[in-house]
């Protein structure tokens, strides 16, 4: 959009759809390495179930075995679980994190804001820590990673 007069507006108009298309852009590039920084499997300790609001549930898979006569057994067995270390982003169990992990842009008056995050609540826990188990951060380092390809977007949209 070219402005050749001073249109207060016109001017706002233009630098607010182009920050907040970068805005959508830097958001989608940290939600992608968010999602490609979950391991597929831990390196931490193993575990057969988890602890989940006050009680431990197993994780259970199916072992398959072809029986003499034909036909096949199927039995339900206790999985193990690899969890990630402490530091490091938290291994898949279920994949629900992963799956529910987005980003979403909000404008406001003069404001422009971006978010990139999880629908569910052990996603905070899980990137802060609580008193029974250390941070396994996700979100803060692909922000921090990313920063320097953020601040790009930014400046070629304000260019």
């Amino acid at each position: 959009m070219y402005i050749d007069e001073w249109n207060e507006s016109a001017v706002m108009t233009a630098a607010t759809d182009a920050n907040i298309g970068a805005m959508q852009k830097a958001c989608h590039v940290v939600e992608r390495d968010v999602k490609l920084s979950y391991p597929k499997k831990g390196t931490g300790r193993t575990v057969d179930g988890v602890w989940h609001e006050g009680a431990w549930y197993p994780v259970y898979g199916y072992r398959t075995r072809k029986l003499k006569g034909g036909g096949v057994k199927v039995s339900r067995v206790v999985k193990k679980h690899f969890a990630s270390k402490p530091g490091t982003p938290p291994a898949r169990l279920s994949g629900d994190l992963l799956k529910t992990t987005h980003s979403e842009v909000e404008q406001g008056p003069l404001v422009v804001r971006g978010f990139v995050g999880s629908e569910r609540d052990y996603a905070l826990w899980l990137e802060t820590g609580t008193r029974n188990m250390a941070p396994r951060p996700f979100l803060r380092p692909a922000l921090q990673r990313q920063h320097d390809e953020i601040e790009r977007i930014f400046k070629e949209a304000n260019s």
